[in-house]
C-alpha cells in the first residue's frame, strides 16, 4: 500500500494541469484506489499567467498533504497557496522553504510571512534554506506557532540573526531541533552567527541566565557561536575589553549549554566537510606541526593559504641568528625604524603647513616588521638582541643612525604579541638609563619569570630608585621571581627603600605573582633577616605556589601554606624540623619539599629533620598526626638526623636498648603515608664531592635509617610510585635481599642513588646491576 505520494509541479509560464493530472492517474492506476499525495513540492520561475482554475484545482487533491516544499514562487502563486493551505490542507504541519542551491530564492520578509501563516494546526517543522530575506515580518508570523514548533532549520539566512534564534529558544517549549549551521554535503557561506551575549541571555535586573522553554525538550543544537574574545588564537578575532573578558564569557557560555540537560548533539562549528571557510583551532594544530620550509610553501598555493600560513612563518624568529642572516634581521628591523621616522617627519610636515597628509602607502611596500610584526611570539633574548645591534654598524644617507636601545625599543613596539618567559638582569644592567627605560617600560611588562641576579663580583642593586622604577614595570603577566642580589645595600649606603620597592611591587604590580626564589645563587644570599624576608613573603596577593628559599627565613610563610605547592629550602639553617613538619601538617597542595641541596653547588647548611618532629605524634593518643599533604606529595627531599646507630661509630647512644630501632620503624610508618611519593631523598645531594668542615658538615650521615628490612623498610610497600631513591652519604645497610624486595614493591623504580659500591653494598649492586641493569646506579640527577 503506497503510504507517501510526493506530487512535484514545475510552473512555468503555462497550464501544468495535464502534467499534475497525468500523475494523480498514473497512481491511481498502480495502487486501484484514488490516491492524494503526502507532500506537495512546487518549483515556479514567477510567471504571471497560470490560470486561478489550476490552482483551485489542484489544492482540492491536497487535503492529505502534510509537508509542503516551495522551492521559489512568488507573486499572485504565494496568495493563492496561502488561501490553499488554509482551507484545502488541514493536516499541513511541516514546511520547507528555499531550495539547494547556491543562488537565493526570489521570496520577499511579506511573502515568507503569508506562506508561514498558512498553516491551521500550527507548524511543527519549519526549514528555510537560502531565503535571504527571512527578516521581520516572516519571524513574526514564526513566532504564532512558537507553541506547536518542535524542528526549526534556518541555512543561508542572512536576515535570521541570534536576537531571533534566542527569541525561538526563549518561547518554544517543544522545540527538539534548532540548526543554524547546513547538515548537507551542500555548504553555503552565510550562516546566522549566534553573538555570545545573545547567548548567554541575562536578566538585565538582576545578572541572571533567562530561563528557555525549551532546556528540557531540546535535543538537538546546531549553531555557530560567535564573539568571545580569544586573545590566544592568531586571528583577526575580537579583542578583550580587559583582562580576562574572554575566559569569563566562555564560562557564561558553558552556564547557558549546561541547561540544556537533554541534548543529544552539539555543533558548535562548520559541517565537518565544509572547507570555504578555515576553522582557526585546526588551522593552530597543523600550522604548529609544520616546518618552516612546509609553511613557505604552504603560504605559495594561494592567498587563502597565504593567510593562514603567513603568521605561523614569523611566529618564532630566533632562527635569524644563524650565520648571515643576522645582518638581514638587523637592516630589517633598521629600515622599520627608518620607515617610522620618516612617516612622523611627513606627518609633523602636514601639520605645520596645514595640507593634509598625503596618502598611505600600500601594504605591499609596507617594511616587513609593519606587515608582519604582529603574529611575532618569540625573538631572541634581549641583551644579546643589544649586542648585536650595537656590533652592526650600518651608514644611513639621512638623519642619525639609531642607537641599539632604540632599536630595540622599536622592535618590542612593532611586536605586541611577543612572548618574553624569562628575562635574566644584574645591577650592572640597570646602570643604564636608556636600557633601565627600555626594560621598565617596554621589556619587562611582557615578562613571566623576572631574575634579577649578581654581576660580576657586585652583590647588591647600585641604586634604590633604578630597583624600584624597574618594579613599576612589572605587569599581572610575571609569575614567577628570582632574586640573587642582597637588596638591602646599594652601591654606597645601607638602603632599606629596596625592601619596601619590592613589597611594593608585588602587591602592586605582581598581581599573579606565585612563585619566588629567594637568594639561591651560591656566593651570596639576600642579606635579609628573619623579619625582612617575611614581610616580603606578604606581599603575594594570591598566595604563594612555589617559594625558594637561599636565606633565612619562616615567618609569613604559614599565610600562604593553603596554595603552596613547591617549597626549596637550600642552605636555611634556621628552618627548623618544626618548621618542616608544619609546613607538611598544613599545605593540602603541596608536591614538592626539597632541603636538601639539587642544584650545581653544596651548601653550607641543610635544614635537617629530627627524626621525633618528621614522625611528628599525637603526644595524647601516641598516633600519627594527618599530614595535609600525605596524599599529594610526590617529591621528598630531607635529611633525618637524631636516630641512634649504636651499629655505627660516632652515631648518638641509645637511651635504652632497642630505642634505634623503635625509632627507625616509626619514620618508615610516617613514610608509608605518603603513598604518592616519586621520588625520596634522604642522604646528600648525588653531586656531593667535597664537604665544608668548617661549616660541621659531614661526609657520612650516621644518625640515619639503616634501610634494611629488619628495621621496617618493608613498612614502604605501599610507595607503588616511587621512582629515584637517594642514600647517598648515609651509612645504610643496604644487601641483595633489600635491592630484591624494592624491585618486587616498587615497580616503577628507575634510580638508586648512594650505593657503596666498592664497600658492605657491592653485592646489592652487583645484583642489580645483573638482574635490572636498566636502574640507573651512577651518581648524577
Amino acid at each position: 500500500m503506497l503510504k507517501r505520494l510526493v506530487l512535484e509541479v514545475e510552473i512555468l509560464d503555462v497550464d501544468n494541469r495535464n502534467a499534475a493530472q497525468g500523475i494523480l492517474e498514473k497512481e491511481r492506476e498502480r495502487s486501484g484506489s484514488t490516491v492524494l499525495p503526502s507532500e506537495l513540492k512546487l518549483s515556479y520561475s514567477r510567471g504571471e499567467s497560470i490560470s486561478k482554475e489550476f490552482w483551485e484545482w489542484l489544492w482540492r487533491r491536497c487535503s492529505q498533504v502534510k509537508t509542503l516544499d516551495v522551492g521559489n514562487a512568488g507573486g499572485v502563486i504565494v496568495q493563492s497557496l496561502s488561501e490553499g493551505m488554509l482551507t484545502q490542507m488541514p493536516s499541513l504541519d511541516k514546511i520547507r522553504l528555499g531550495q539547494d542551491a547556491k543562488d537565493a530564492i526570489d521570496l520577499t520578509d511579506n511573502e515568507i510571512a503569508t506562506l508561514l501563516s498558512g498553516c491551521r494546526k500550527g507548524w511543527k517543522v519549519v526549514e528555510a534554506k537560502n531565503t535571504v530575506r527571512f527578516r521581520g515580518a516572516a519571524m513574526e508570523a514564526l513566532a504564532t506557532h512558537f507553541g506547536t514548533l518542535e524542528e526549526l532549520a534556518v541555512y543561508g539566512c542572512s536576515g535570521f540573526k541570534g536576537i531571533h534564534l534566542a527569541r525561538v529558544l526563549s518561547f518554544s517549549p517543544r522545540l527538539r531541533s534548532l540548526a543554524a549551521i547546513d547538515d548537507e554535503l551542500y555548504l553555503r557561506t552565510t550562516y546566522p552567527h549566534f553573538d555570545a551575549d545573545t547567548f548567554i541571555d541575562k536578566n538585565h535586573k538582576t545578572g541572571l541566565l533567562n530561563t528557555w522553554a525549551c532546556e528540557i525538550s531540546l535535543r538537538v543544537l546546531k549553531v555557530k557561536i560567535t564573539g568571545i574574545p580569544r586573545p590566544d588564537v592568531n586571528s583577526d578575532g575580537v579583542n578583550e575589553r580587559y583582562p580576562g573578558e574572554g575566559r569569563m564569557i566562555q564560562r557564561q557560555v558553558y552556564d547557558r549549554l549546561a541547561r540544556l540537560t537533554n541534548l543529544e548533539t552539539l555543533w558548535l562549528g562548520h559541517h565537518p566537510f565544509f572547507m570555504d571557510e578555515s576553522i582557526p583551532e585546526l588551522d593552530d594544530m597543523i600550522c604548529r606541526r609544520l616546518s618552516r620550509l612546509d609553511l613557505a610553501q604552504c603560504a605559495r598555493v594561494n592567498k587563502k593559504w597565504n593567510k593562514i600560513a603567513t603568521p605561523y612563518l614569523w611566529y618564532d624568529i630566533k632562527w635569524v641568528w644563524r650565520g648571515t642572516k643576522e645582518k638581514f634581521f638587523h637592516r630589517m628591523v633598521l629600515e622599520d625604524y627608518l620607515y617610522e621616522r620618516r612617516k612622523q617627519q611627513e606627518q609633523e610636515l602636514a601639520e605645520n603647513s596645514m595640507k593634509q597628509h598625503t596618502q598611505p602607502i600600500p601594504s605591499n611596500s609596507l617594511p616587513a616588521l609593519t606587515k608582519y610584526g604582529r603574529w611575532i611570539r618569540h625573538i631572541p633574548e634581549p641583551m644579546y638582541l643589544l649586542s648585536r645591534f650595537q656590533s652592526q654598524q650600518v651608514l644611513i644617507e639621512h638623519g642619525e643612525e639609531p642607537t641599539a636601545h632604540e632599536l630595540l625599543r622599536h622592535l618590542y613596539q612593532r611586536c605586541p604579541a611577543v612572548q618574553v618567559q624569562y628575562l635574566y638582569l644584574t645591577g650592572e644592567d640597570l646602570k643604564s638609563d636608556d636600557l633601565l627605560r627600555t626594560f621598565a617600560e617596554i621589556i619587562v611588562p611582557l615578562a613571566h619569570h623576572l631574575h634579577i641576579g649578581n654581576s660580576y663580583d657586585k652583590n647588591y642593586i647600585t641604586d634604590s630608585f633604578r630597583l624600584k622604577y624597574l618594579l613599576s614595570g612589572c605587569s599581572s603577566k610575571l609569575e614567577k621571581l628570582t632574586l640573587d642580589v642582597d637588596i638591602r645595600y646599594t652601591e654606597y649606603q645601607d638602603d632599606r627603600e629596596n625592601q619596601e620597592s619590592l613589597t611594593e611591587g608585588m602587591s602592586v604590580h605582581m598581581l599573579n605573582l606565585n612563585e619566588a626564589v629567594l637568594g639561591r645563587d651560591a656566593y651570596g644570599g639576600l642579606g635579609l633577616t628573619d623579619s625582612e624576608v617575611a614581610k616580603l613573603l606578604s606581599g603575594s596577593c594570591k598566595g604563594w605556589k612555589v617559594v625558594k628559599f637561599g636565606g633565612d627565613a619562616m615567618q609569613a610563610l604559614t599565610k600562604t601554606l593553603p596554595t603552596l605547592k613547591e617549597l626549596v629550602v637550600d642552605g636555611c639553617g634556621d628552618f627548623t624540623s618544626n618548621d618542616l613538619a608544619q609546613v607538611l601538617s598544613s599545605s593540602p597542595n603541596l608536591h614538592t619539599l626539597v632541603a636538601i641541596d639539587d642544584g650545581p653547588y653544596i651548601m653550607n647548611a641543610f635544614s635537617h629533620f629530627e627524626a621525633g618532629a618528621f614522625i611528628d605524634r599525637d603526644p595524647s593518643t601516641k598516633s600519627l598526626k594527618r599530614w595535609a599533604c600525605e596524599v599529594s606529595l610526590k617529591v621528598l627531599k630531607v635529611k633525618i638526623t637524631d636516630i641512634p646507630r649504636p651499629d655505627v661509630d660516632g652515631g648518638i647512644n641509645e637511651r635504652y636498648p632497642g630505642e634505634g630501632q623503635e625509632i627507625q620503624k616509626r619514620v618508615y610508618d610516617r613514610l608509608a603515608r605518603l603513598t604518592s611519593l616519586e621520588t625520596l631523598w634522604l642522604g646528600h645531594s648525588p653531586n656531593f664531592t667535597y664537604v665544608w668542615r668548617r661549616f660541621g658538615e659531614q661526609k657520612s650521615q650516621d644518625q640515619c635509617l639503616e634501610m634494611t628490612l629488619e628495621s621496617g623498610l618493608h613498612k614502604l610497600s605501599g610507595l607503588m610510585d616511587l621512582r629515584v631513591l637517594n642514600v647517598s652519604g648515609m651509612d645504610t645497610r643496604i644487601g641483595p635481599k633489600e635491592v630484591q624486595w624494592m624491585t618486587k614493591y616498587w615497580p616503577r623504580l628507575k634510580a638508586i642513588r648512594g650505593l657503596d659500591k666498592e664497600g658492605g653494598e657491592k653485592e646489592a649492586v652487583k645484583w642489580l646491576q645483573e638482574r635490572h641493569p636498566d636502574i640507573d646506579l651512577e651518581k648524577r640527577q
